[in-house]
């Protein structure tokens, strides 16, 4: 009456595109945060050995969430400008 279906078993190639689909999702925030592990550790060094030189992660740092504004802001005007100057509220009525 009712036969249930066999199911292929799971291969390589699926396991490897689950992983590779876990490290694409992981692993931009693992060099985020090793970037700044990193950042902080030649700060407080440079601190230590010659506290002018300390301004040179603070400028690194800077200069990356001036990237980051500045590329988020290019990114909401291009959705802005798909969007339509008329349609302000989304194609609400």
């Amino acid at each position: 009456m009712y036969q249930p279906q066999e199911q292929a078993p799971g291969g390589c190639r699926e396991t490897l595109l689950l992983t590779r689909i876990a490290f694409q999702i992981l692993l931009p925030g693992i060099v985020a945060l090793a970037g700044v592990l990193l950042l902080v550790l030649f700060f407080f060094y440079a601190l230590a050995t010659y506290p002018p030189l300390a301004l040179i992660p603070v400028g690194i740092l800077a200069a990356v969430l001036y990237g980051i504004y500045l590329y988020d802001k290019r990114r909401h005007r291009d959705q802005v400008d798909e969007m339509g100057d008329d349609d302000m509220f989304g194609g609400l009525p």
